[in-house]
């Protein structure tokens, strides 16, 4: 059954959290459940129906903030591509003509003309550059330059950064990245679905509650649920009677020009 809750803001549900912590549902322990899965079978039902909804609301924090990630992965990525390629720079000046002869091969397959340049690319392409370039860094033809040159920390490095930039844009194993756009859309749509499932719940509990007490507590914990709801059908409400108001007051007009003046 749906409530409503489809139109509601991501700012309108992250904004419900404040309501968990308070009145009634200040005393409903969800801490074994958020530490233990396993437990959330033997949890009492207010106690699983808060939790659903808190996570529900962190999940779309956290794909809200999801550019925020990406912004503060990129960097580092930057700045160990930086440090390898600056590294190969200078083992291609030394006097060894050996340590030369390696620099110079591992350059021309990893970075090309000793450039910093894939640093200017988006973060995806920047994860697709690592990624081959780790490959080519294992290779068989290069494996063996790459270890005599003694740069696989900062390959290593370029890997931990490449894993972090991945995962803040939503790619795993090379998975096609998911826009924030569509992560935030699928944490509200997990949030809408969450919050009926809890007013349905509660709206059952009290329906079918015997002590008079428990129904009262259970009609409080329903109650920001439904001033939620409330919300939206109150912002709905208005640009329906602003156009009413605007076609009454054409009409006024209107019956004004057809009477007549004289």
């Amino acid at each position: 059954m749906g409530y409503g809750y489809e139109g509601l803001s991501e700012q309108n549900f992250v904004g419900f959290h404040t309501e968990l912590t308070s009145g009634s549902w200040a005393a409903v322990d969800i801490g074994q459940g958020q530490v233990k899965r396993s437990a959330r079978h033997e949890m009492p039902v207010l106690g699983f129906f808060k939790l659903l909804v808190v996570e529900s609301i962190d999940g779309l924090v956290s794909a809200q903030g999801a550019d925020n990630d990406v912004k503060r992965c990129d960097g580092p990525w930057d700045d160990a591509e930086r440090r390898l390629v600056l590294t190969v720079q200078l083992k291609a000046l030394d006097a060894d003509p050996a340590v030369r002869t390696d620099a110079e091969l591992v350059q021309a397959q990893l970075c090309p003309g000793g450039s910093t340049s894939m640093t200017s690319l988006s973060a995806d392409e920047e994860v697709d550059f690592a990624r081959n370039q780790l490959k080519l860094a294992r290779s068989p033809a290069l494996a063996p330059a790459v270890a005599r040159l003694g740069i696989e920390a900062h390959l290593d490095d370029v890997a931990r950064c490449t894993d972090d930039l991945a995962s803040a844009l939503g790619r795993s194993s090379g998975a096609k990245p998911v826009a924030r756009w569509q992560r935030v859309a699928q944490a509200k749509r997990a949030c809408v679905s969450t919050f009926n499932l809890a007013h349905e719940g509660l709206s059952r509990l009290i329906a079918t509650a015997k002590d008079p007490l428990d129904k009262v507590n259970l009609t409080e914990m329903l109650a920001p649920f439904e001033r939620l709801v409330a919300r939206r059908v109150a912002a709905a409400a208005t640009p329906a009677n602003e156009n009413e108001n605007e076609n009454e007051a054409g009409e006024e007009k209107a019956e004004e020009k057809m009477r007549p003046t004289g």
